[in-house]
């Protein structure tokens, strides 16, 4: 089984977009039959704009523990909101209170209740699913406005969608990676085989790309990289190749800038399905190409 991880150091790079391609190209491919897809992007999960899934599976999450106060046994000393030091106890309307949004279930208000009074109970910060789609099965997930731990998240369904490619027999698994590079990136790519990087040619898709590559080196993640709307800025896009050749690290497409991307995803296609024959419908499938024998050597 291989593990392949589409990233980009920004938002708005169209790193889901070219995600569900490749889930399209991988799908009649063959030789790779059909793939495993997972939205990593927990916090905005978009990916089924474009794939439709269908839900069969749904389970809660629950990241973490959070503080309740039994008002009966309380008896009002304060030592629990002179401790939390995320100022999730508060004394109003007579009675001390905790803020389920505010508390990181530290358990420290808990151990210095004199009464007893305080208990943790596990919240639920979200739910994961499992879906049929027309590329393959697809493991996503909500974590509810507000809550953390999307890191752990990430995690779960990684684990999940692992488990289950495995036990089917396939052989690849995409993984849509959240922007940026906080936790739930980096729970998105260890132990990942492959890193394709998505950038724009800019200055700040430069800056975020060199953001991005430094996260990946640290978890000697091999990488390549696709520029997206291409085209758009020759002198950016000039930096863009220079920077890639001092880090020897390979520009395996360039997608010319269309506003069918657009126009696919409102009729929730991808590309290749909504404009099969145009040019970038044609990097893309180059692009897979590159994929497939980068894969082949490993």
């Amino acid at each position: 089984m291989k593990q392949v991880v589409i990233v980009s150091g920004k938002g708005g790079t169209g790193k889901t977009s070219i995600t569900a391609c490749l889930a399209n190209l991988a799908a009649n491919d063959a030789a790779w039959h059909t793939p495993v897809l997972v939205d990593a992007d927990v916090d905005a999960a978009n990916l089924s704009l474009v794939i439709s899934p269908e839900v069969h599976r749904q389970v809660p999450y629950s990241g973490g523990l959070t503080a309740v106060i039994d008002q009966e046994a309380c008896i009002s000393c304060g030592a629990c909101e002179s401790v939390c030091h995320f100022s999730a106890i508060r004394h109003e309307n007579d009675r001390y209170q905790v803020d389920p949004f505010g508390c990181e279930g530290c358990t420290l208000c808990q151990r210095v209740c004199p009464a007893g009074a305080i208990i943790m109970i596990r919240q639920e910060n979200g739910r994961w699913y499992q879906s049929g789609t027309r590329f393959g099965e697809c493991f996503h997930a909500d974590l509810y406005p507000g809550q953390g731990n999307s890191g752990k998240l990430v995690t779960v369904i990684r684990k999940q969608a692992e488990q289950w490619t495995r036990n089917q027999g396939q052989k690849l698994m995409l993984i849509d990676g959240p922007p940026g590079i906080g936790c739930p990136v980096m729970a998105a790519v260890t132990g990942i085989d492959l890193a394709v990087i998505v950038t724009e040619p800019s200055a700040s898709g430069l800056h975020d790309l060199g953001r991005i590559l430094q996260t990946l080196y640290h978890f000697r993640v091999p990488s390549l990289v696709v520029v997206n709307k291409s085209g758009m800025n020759g002198e950016a896009e000039s930096r863009l190749a220079t920077f890639c050749q001092q880090e020897r690290l390979p520009i395996v497409g360039r997608i010319p800038f269309t506003h069918q991307f657009v126009n696919a995803m409102i009729n929730q296609q991808t590309l290749l399905e909504h404009e099969p024959d145009g040019t970038a419908a044609d990097a893309l499938r180059l692009i897979w190409n590159v994929i497939k024998q980068t894969l082949d050597k490993d």
